[in-house]
């Protein structure tokens, strides 16, 4: 089982036990709206959002990052096709070499 599933686990764990201690109701205002609610569920909805905020902000980059792992695949096939290319000059020089003295 990966680690980061294990971590998530766990976070999901603690985030239970947070919830079943603090049932206590509080007073939520933003703009216009008040909202009363549990205390837990506010700061379990607070760590969803930023969840989601980091990972929004992190998508771009891992995007660019798959992007460039593709072009540099591609850039070390057509590198190993040169490199088999050139192998294969080389042995056909390195067999015209061996030849020449013999024909002398």
């Amino acid at each position: 089982m990966p680690i980061s599933i294990l971590l998530a686990l766990l976070i999901a764990l603690v985030a239970v036990v947070f919830a079943l201690q603090n049932a206590s109701t509080v007073t939520i205002a933003f703009l216009a709206w008040h909202f009363d609610g549990s205390l837990a569920l506010l700061l379990l909805l607070t760590l969803a959002v930023g969840f989601v905020v980091g990972w929004l902000a992190a998508t771009p980059s891992i995007f660019r990052h798959r992007l460039e792992k593709k072009s540099l695949r591609k850039q070390i096939a057509k590198l190993e096709e040169t490199l088999e290319e050139e192998r294969t000059k080389l042995k056909v020089l390195e067999e015209q070499m061996a030849e020449e003295p013999e024909q002398k």
